[in-house]
């Protein structure tokens, strides 16, 4: 009889031991005593195949009782693949399970009132429409020495601006794509001083209501295979950012999008 129950204790141990971590558990009392069976889950999510509806789940997924991929937000993206697990409900998502932004512009479609006509390279307001430029200034190739013309553009922003000091503008240096991507960086930064020192030098805006950047060759306006296109590429855009309020500094920025 010990031979017996050690026989059987062994065999026991031994489908133990080779079963799969993960199998599902059941038990009952026989004539020899409690005995415990491995069911069969060839997912993985420890829910036995014949009580599993959903066959197949990914070992990464979290199951719910019947086996299926949670879904916490029910936006038809398992939790373990979502990055945005917190989506409204009745809002559209894509594989990632994040709202969609067709045009990319920073303002999802659910939100959008334009989501389909913001060309590329455009700064968008908050409801994803195109928020024009308060100036756009042109320069001749390799130049960052503002027209005559241009002159009197930055005087018209800057009269604006004495206007509503509490105003603040963003002047974006632009260029085509001929020479390096670092140099055409560097004359996207000169153009746009260029445009900063005459609306400090020339017309006395205070310099805390400026805020230069270079967008290099990184957002064309034109195609920089010809030269129509080249030329509407090197210029600066001027840009209302946001209200100032008295704590901020002169490098403090907000934008109503970045793309």
């Amino acid at each position: 009889m010990k031979n017996m129950k050690k026989a059987l204790l062994g065999g026991a141990l031994a489908i133990l031991i080779s079963a799969p971590a993960y199998a599902h558990m059941s038990s009952w009392d026989g004539h020899f005593g409690h005995y415990t069976a491995v069911g069969h889950d060839s997912d993985g999510d420890r829910i036995d195949d014949a009580a599993d509806h959903c066959p197949g789940t990914s070992p990464l997924a979290t199951v719910n009782f019947l086996g299926c991929e949670t879904d916490g937000d029910m936006d038809g993206i398992a939790d373990y693949r979502d990055d945005c697990q917190y989506t409204p409900p009745g809002i559209k998502v894509d594989t990632r399970g994040c709202r969609i932004d067709r045009d990319i512009d920073g303002v999802v479609d659910s939100m959008d009132k334009c989501p389909d006509e913001t060309p590329w390279g455009d700064r968008v307001n908050s409801e994803g429409c195109s928020s024009p430029a308060k100036a756009v200034l042109f320069f001749k190739t390799n130049s960052a020495n503002v027209s005559k013309d241009d002159v009197k553009k930055l005087e018209e922003v800057a009269k604006e601006l004495k206007a509503n000091r509490g105003s603040r503008i963003e002047i974006q240096g632009h260029a085509d794509s001929r020479a390096t991507s670092s140099y055409n960086a560097s004359l996207g930064d000169r153009r746009a001083a260029a445009a900063k020192k005459v609306l400090v030098g020339k017309y006395k805006v205070d310099p805390k209501q400026i805020v230069v950047t270079s967008m290099g060759e990184q957002r064309p306006r034109h195609y920089n295979y010809y030269d129509q296109g080249r030329a509407k590429n090197r210029r600066v855009e001027i840009h209302l950012v946001r209200e100032l309020h008295n704590t901020d500094g002169p490098t403090a920025r907000e934008f109503d999008s970045i793309r």
